[in-house]
């Protein structure tokens, strides 16, 4: 696309799929500090992907807009019936870096109806944990469920770019964060 990326621009860095359609987190823009969730939905013809209809009404895509506290959406991830959003600046800045929960989202989700606003704002998502950061450094960027044996029933593993020094003890290691509830 002839549009910028990064700096506040379009940026796509986090999916989830709920029910049947998709959800892609935009790492920017964001507006007067709401951060965006495209909610789409794909078919398959003639061996492409396609935009297919939300509902009834044709609707193609959908806005969600998030208080998300003015950063951008770094990755997604269903957790049950809630949306777990890892934000961060849009932009490459040290800055704040959290961990925020949509309680419900399914739900929320679910209950769009036919030709409900192509935007939609919504309350109700709440600061779940702030995750350390660097200078230059240790910018989360990746968020994923482990399996319940590695680390108990409800662990998460945070990822980051540009790792510190003491994220990398030797070469060919790097340590991430373990989150839990």
């Amino acid at each position: 696309m002839a549009i910028p990326g990064k700096d506040n621009g379009f940026d796509v860095e986090g999916l989830a799929a709920v029910d049947g359609k998709l959800l892609l987190g935009l790492r920017g823009p964001v507006l007067r500090g709401w951060s965006c969730l495209l909610e789409l939905r794909l078919e398959e013809r003639k061996g492409e992907l396609r935009l297919a209809p939300l509902d009834d009404s044709g609707q193609l895509y959908r806005k969600h807009f998030l208080p998300l506290a003015g950063l951008g959406v770094r990755d997604l991830h269903l957790d049950g019936d809630d949306l777990l959003l890892l934000a961060g600046p849009t932009m490459v800045l040290d800055g704040a870096v959290r961990v925020f929960r949509w309680v419900g989202a399914r739900a929320a989700l679910a209950g769009v109806t036919a030709g409900e606003g192509a935007a939609l704002w919504w309350e109700g998502v709440a600061e779940h944990m702030v995750l350390p950061h660097g200078k230059g450094t240790d910018r989360a960027e990746a968020l994923c469920r482990l399996p319940p044996h590695w680390a108990g029933p409800d662990a998460w593993l945070v990822l980051y770019d540009a790792p510190s020094a003491k994220r990398k003890p030797q070469p060919g290691l790097v340590y991430g964060d373990l989150m839990t509830r």
